[in-house]
């Protein structure tokens, strides 16, 4: 697996830190535009977080990053190849929307919304369904808020193909 995740506890003895790891290959410099050859020692992404958790969220964090790296190795074209550091400005995009999302969430919960779907308040007015429905119906009002999407991110070309 690529993908390891381990935790430590800090020297202040309360704070407790999960890291989520990848194994990557890095380009080989005799070959920059192919990251299947060479000889190369296996390097490691790591992502440090007090969030217990997100095992699955992590690793696809740490796989788009190691994508993110790979296509801007190889081609300038990508969404962040051209950017001075690829694989900062996709985390700083990331965390953006994240701190987007919390303001969000934290408006709605003002409001009495309340992701316990078997005690729904009275404020969302879901007519005392089943949890699973209410959880539905909140996901479905709310659909922005259970995804992330970071603006203007493609891989790959995205341009139309050229006809020789």
């Amino acid at each position: 697996s690529h993908h390891h995740t381990f935790s430590m506890l800090l020297s202040d003895g309360k704070t407790r830190v999960h890291c989520h790891v990848r194994r990557y290959l890095p380009q080989h410099r005799d070959s920059l535009s192919r990251t299947d050859v060479g000889r190369r020692g296996p390097r490691a992404m790591v992502l440090v977080t007090r969030a217990t958790g997100g095992e699955r969220f992590y690793a696809s964090v740490l796989k788009t990053l190691e994508a993110i790296v790979i296509e801007s190795n190889v081609s300038k074209s990508g969404c962040f190849g051209r950017k001075k550091a690829p694989a900062r400005a996709f985390l700083h995009s990331l965390f953006n929307c994240h701190a987007k999302l919390t303001t969000q969430y934290a408006e709605l919960r003002r409001n009495g919304l309340s992701l316990n779907f078997t005690q729904i308040s009275n404020a969302v007015n879901l007519d005392g369904e089943a949890a699973a429905e209410n959880a539905k119906k909140i996901m479905q009002q709310n659909e922005n808020l259970f995804k992330i999407t970071l603006d203007k991110v493609e891989f790959g070309s995205t341009g139309k193909s050229k006809k020789h």
